[in-house]
């Protein structure tokens, strides 16, 4: 099942949306710099990154 997710409009980064955690699946998001890899790195729980990008990730791991 598919589930859509709508941000609310004041919300510019996914760490500001109080309450938001990372859903159990896969977030496919559409647009770049919202915050969405940063949140899983600084998250508790465990997350798979995927990425075709080797300098996002290196970047965002150091």
């Amino acid at each position: 099942m598919v589930e859509t997710i709508k941000v609310p409009a004041n919300v510019n980064y996914l760490n500001e949306w109080v309450g938001f955690e990372l859903p159990k699946g896969i977030l496919s998001k559409g647009i770049t710099g919202c915050g969405a890899t940063t949140l899983a790195i600084e998250d508790a729980h465990k997350t798979i990154i995927c990425s075709p990008r080797i300098n996002l990730i290196t970047n965002k791991s150091q």
